[in-house]
């Protein structure tokens, strides 16, 4: 009996496919709305600084972003910038999202990477405010890294992935780096109908 208790389980482990256990094991759910509080409750929770928390200041900025495609292409990953102000294209084709914290680890002043000029830190700074409003985002030539880790509530415990950029950042003592949790969710506030949020 057990047998048959152990074959109907694995049978419906199998027709759910891999994205069901992936859900399962991550604590992956449908995106919702969520308020500042609640993002703050959940960054608390992966003990991460709460001053490092960023949001999209309106609808506007968050879809132009969205459109975006280097920022789309790395989206709920990690973005790297230099201290010109240029992203660094640091992921190659057969890394996956979660490469930054290798990258980090070994990355040098003195060595070169491959840049895009025309993904600029600037433009992203103009569209995100501090989620805890006395912080603000300073010029990137007084950093030498500025890292971004792009999360949501929704993906769960895969925000480990991301979040663990910081306690990397932490131990590069020879680096200026500045990082900054920039939040994916859709925020109650801006009031968004069904139509738009299914976009």
């Amino acid at each position: 009996m057990k047998k048959v208790y152990i074959g109907i389980f694995c049978n419906v482990i199998l027709m759910s496919g891999c994205k069901q256990i992936l859900m399962w094991k991550y604590d992956i759910t449908k995106p919702k709305t969520e308020t500042h509080e609640s993002i703050l409750k959940f960054v608390k929770e992966y003990n991460q600084d709460l001053n490092q928390v960023f949001i999209f200041k309106d609808t506007s900025s968050y879809f132009s972003s969205m459109r975006d495609t280097v920022f789309k292409k790395n989206i709920l990953s990690v973005l790297f910038f230099n201290e010109n102000d240029f992203f660094i294209d640091y992921r190659k084709s057969g890394q996956c999202q979660w490469s930054g914290g290798a990258f980090l680890q070994k990355y040098s002043k003195d060595s070169t990477y491959s840049i895009d000029s025309a993904f600029r830190l600037s433009s992203l700074i103009n569209k995100i405010i501090p989620i805890i409003p006395e912080e603000q985002l300073h010029d990137p030539v007084n950093y030498d890294l500025t890292v971004i880790e792009i999360w949501a509530k929704f993906i769960g415990k895969y925000n480990e992935r991301l979040f663990c950029v910081s306690d990397v950042a932490k131990n590069r003592h020879d680096l200026k780096i500045r990082i900054v949790l920039l939040n994916m969710d859709m925020l109650k506030d801006w009031n968004l109908n069904k139509d738009q949020m299914l976009r």
